[in-house]
């Protein structure tokens, strides 16, 4: 790849930026997160700059806490806003930290063929986030690309947010707060290089409120099976789903109920409810158990929705996406989390260190190396090519014609259940069997 001087001589010559600040305005498909690369890899993408040391004299603890740039970068993923985390006491504050750097130590050796270092798992970051950490991964809409049918609660619209925020404080004079709000918004230009955010999140929710909601049926849990019915009977009665979202949920419970671990998990509860509580001992009480939390509207209508934004995120991250890198033309495929490579690396490399630059430029006192008015950090982000858009496409259809996307939802059931398990029994929809 060539040096970051290069790059941007490229980009100072390129036709279409003969207006500054053009390329930036474009808005083109973009990137689509669980949160996103994984944390410990958005700890990598600010690290290695040449600008670090010119950084590392600005104090950037919160709450006493001291915070590296790069780690700043990173707990996006654990705090609703940079509000939340600076209203967060010492002691979280320290435990997340350490998570974040146990999680950038695992993935650091990963990427450098060095011996294996524990990973952070979900239920370390529920604990450490006192449950909130499924909550932020359900309500990431932020993390996703920017879609010019839904221009808000995007990534390229959260980044400038914080960006222009970060360069109002840098022109008063507050070095350290502009830096702390940039490296908070820098998460969301790094998610941009994921695969896995290379569709919006709200555009998701739209085609699953489409394909399982909008046509509802009439229909019945009995004899332990889920049968469409005229003439409702039964005590398990439903009449929010379409055909076609029933076909979806069996599709993907059938699936996933081959694993065996899901099948011993389940079989040890109960559905709450009036009367008698059915065990989740078969394979149709378990379709039952799913289909009932999906027709409610309330609950089930946005546990489906993200269910089904989780496993395009993970199938897209773990699959790749053939993307094109306007910046210098290079045509490659991305990937998603625990898939972050060298290359790519540089790329969001370049990308961080021109919003610092951008943001320190702010101050009179620190003038930028190179002329940063042609681009912005976003300049450097990746775009889909045909090819990489049409995957993206096959994958967005909800349907349970759609193998790709009934395996990787099914796949998700079979990697979370016990978290899933667990937030269910909190809300009283499950309960341990009494034998």
């Amino acid at each position: 790849m060539r040096g970051i001087s290069r790059l941007y001589a490229d980009l100072h010559t390129h036709s279409a930026l003969k207006t500054p600040g053009q390329l930036s305005t474009r808005t083109g498909p973009k990137r689509f997160s669980k949160p996103l690369y994984d944390t410990g890899e958005h700890v990598l993408t600010g690290e290695n700059l040449a600008i670090n040391p010119l950084i590392a004299r600005y104090n950037l603890s919160v709450n006493g806490v001291p915070f590296s740039y790069s780690e700043l970068i990173a707990a996006a993923d654990l705090f609703a806003d940079l509000t939340e985390m600076e209203g967060s006491n010492t002691k979280i504050l320290t435990k997340i930290k350490a998570l974040i750097r146990q999680s950038r130590d695992y993935y650091y050796n990963a990427l450098n063929g060095l011996p294996a270092t524990p990973d952070v798992s979900n239920a370390d970051w529920e604990k450490v986030t006192s449950g909130r950490y499924l909550q932020l991964a359900e309500d990431n809409f932020e993390h996703f690309a920017f879609d010019p049918s839904y221009p808000v609660r995007n990534n390229k619209t959260m980044w400038e947010t914080y960006h222009q925020r970060a360069m109002a404080k840098a022109r008063s004079g507050s070095m350290e707060e502009a830096l702390k709000t940039n490296a908070f918004g820098d998460h969301f230009l790094t998610d941009a290089f994921s695969a896995g955010h290379l569709v919006n999140k709200n555009k998701i929710f739209d085609l699953v409120n489409t394909a399982v909601y909008a046509t509802p049926i009439r229909y019945s849990c009995v004899v332990n099976r889920p049968v469409v019915v005229t003439d409702i009977q039964s005590s398990r009665d439903f009449s929010n789903i379409s055909q076609a979202g029933i076909d979806l949920v069996r599709a993907v419970c059938i699936e996933a109920y081959k694993s065996t671990a899901l099948r011993d998990y389940m079989d040890e509860y109960e559905i709450i409810r009036d009367g008698i509580n059915p065990d989740i001992d078969n394979e149709s009480m378990f379709i039952c158990l799913i289909m009932g939390i999906v027709d409610d509207l309330t609950i089930g209508k946005p546990r489906i929705s993200n269910l089904v934004a989780k496993a395009i995120h993970d199938f897209l991250g773990r699959t790749g996406v053939e993307v094109l890198f306007p910046a210098d033309g290079t045509v490659t495929t991305l990937y998603g989390d625990g898939r972050l490579d060298k290359t790519i690396l540089q790329y969001i490399n370049q990308a961080v260190e021109h919003s610092i630059w951008a943001v320190l430029a702010e101050n009179a006192t620190l003038p930028a190396p190179w002329d940063l008015s042609p681009v912005s950090g976003w300049d450097f982000t990746p775009r889909p090519t045909a090819n990489g858009q049409a995957k993206i496409n096959r994958i967005c259809n909800i349907s349970s014609s759609n193998t790709d996307l009934v395996n990787a939802m099914a796949d998700v059931l079979k990697s979370q259940y016990k978290l899933i398990v667990e937030h269910l029994v909190k809300q009283g929809i499950l309960g341990k069997t009494w034998w």
